[in-house]
């Protein structure tokens, strides 16, 4: 496990579990919880957890074994990193795992959890990719979109990401092709792949822009695209959305 013990007296203590820390957005959501909370009269401690069902190697039920964190009295309140855990199992089953320590305040992030106490964060997704829509029209005149979303993963994210995309195409006047889609499951070799599947050459482009549900995706895409000797940006557009460290 990942830890950072600071107990001192009068300061509350926040735990954060999180079903996997490698990956860029588990890197950039626990850089913005403690950029958040380093001024604040708080500690932060990071638990990295499996499911109590996954096979994880020899030693997965250590993994398991950070959740008795959450029972610790000096624990104050919870941040769950949702999404990641309901890609591999249900927002029910997660909800009931997490019912008996629901006396706690229990922020769970992008997807709200069916238990008492227990508080949702979300961001409009419909609203970014309007707005990310509405500049690749007016201001580059493209206007035909493939999206390359992940919902094969069963993420809720990724599903209302892709569903605020087509909404986004619709308030522009612009029409959804399915033939457009793509699937990447958040990760950069996988959308790569994706594209290959169905782009054989340079001439197979018949979209002006791909709009991608993650940064990790976009990069794989931006891979494939200088392989076929497509120029990015100038032809064809590649956008993002998680806005991580490697996208600066």
């Amino acid at each position: 496990y990942l830890f950072f013990f600071f107990f001192y007296n009068m300061r509350e203590n926040i735990l954060l579990i999180i079903n996997s820390i490698s990956s860029d957005y588990s890197f950039e959501f626990i850089k913005g919880v403690s950029d958040y909370l380093k001024n604040k009269d708080a500690n932060l401690i990071i638990s990295q957890v499996q499911l109590p069902d996954e096979h994880f190697g020899i030693f997965e039920y250590q993994y398991w074994a950070g959740m008795k964190l959450l029972e610790s009295e000096c624990i104050d309140a919870i941040i769950v990193v949702t999404p990641i855990f309901v890609s591999k199992i249900s927002i029910e089953k997660l909800s009931r795992l997490l019912e008996p320590i629901s006396n706690k305040p229990i922020i769970s992030i992008s997807v709200p959890l069916l238990i008492p106490n227990s508080y949702c964060i979300k961001i409009s997704s419909k609203s970014i990719y309007k707005k990310i829509v509405k500049h690749l029209k007016e201001e580059h005149s493209c206007k035909r979109f493939a999206f390359m979303a992940a919902n094969s993963t069963g993420s809720a994210e990724s599903y209302e990401r892709f569903e605020a995309y087509k909404y986004a195409l619709q308030e522009n006047d612009l029409t959804y092709d399915p033939d457009l889609l793509f699937d990447g499951r958040f990760v950069a070799s996988v959308a790569y792949d994706s594209l290959k599947q169905k782009i054989k050459s340079k001439k197979d482009i018949n979209f002006d822009a791909i709009i991608c549900a993650n940064d990790g995706m976009a990069f794989g895409s931006i891979l494939f695209m200088n392989e076929i000797g497509v120029r990015i940006p100038e032809e064809v557009k590649i956008i993002g959305y998680d806005d991580v460290t490697d996208a600066e």
